[in-house]
């Protein structure tokens, strides 16, 4: 109706085999955020620092933003009916705020329990999403960001 505006990017890193087919997509659907990392998950949080970056240097009036795996199945009409408005009043406030689903993923012994107990299960209802998904306020992020600029390298 015209009350939510939202934008969906994908963030990809790049290979030399990957590079043409990217420039492609982003000419036909400019939803494209290319970073100069390997697409493998052991850098899966330089590319979610480099998603941060980039939304708050090219979208600096979002109130925050929504990040998630490829794998993730997201139910966009209650995105944007429930969660959406439910976080649009508190959006001013340093948050981040997440879901992961530990019942949909293969168990990994102690690993599995340290996550367990770091996400532990709840009677909250959640139809947003299927894996790991998370969302950020700009100012949480500017904050983060911010912290990190002044890390010693």
């Amino acid at each position: 109706n015209g009350t939510i505006q939202m934008k969906i990017f994908f963030l990809v890193g790049t290979d030399d085999y990957m590079s043409e087919r990217l420039r492609t997509e982003q000419l036909i659907f400019d939803d494209t955020i290319v970073v100069s990392l390997p697409d493998m998950d052991s850098y899966i949080a330089y590319k979610d620092l480099a998603a941060m970056i980039w939304v708050r240097t090219h979208l600096r009036e979002t109130k925050f933003y929504l990040k998630s795996e490829e794998d993730v199945i997201l139910n966009v009409k209650c995105l944007a009916e429930d969660l959406i408005p439910s976080i649009e009043p508190i959006a001013h406030r340093h948050l981040i705020f997440g879901w992961f689903g530990n019942e949909h993923v293969v168990a990994r012994g102690t690993y599995q329990n340290f996550l367990n107990e770091l996400f532990p299960s709840t009677s909250l209802a959640s139809p947003y999403a299927m894996c790991l998904f998370y969302g950020i306020t700009s100012s949480a992020a500017d904050r983060m960001l911010d912290a990190i600029s002044h890390l010693d390298q």
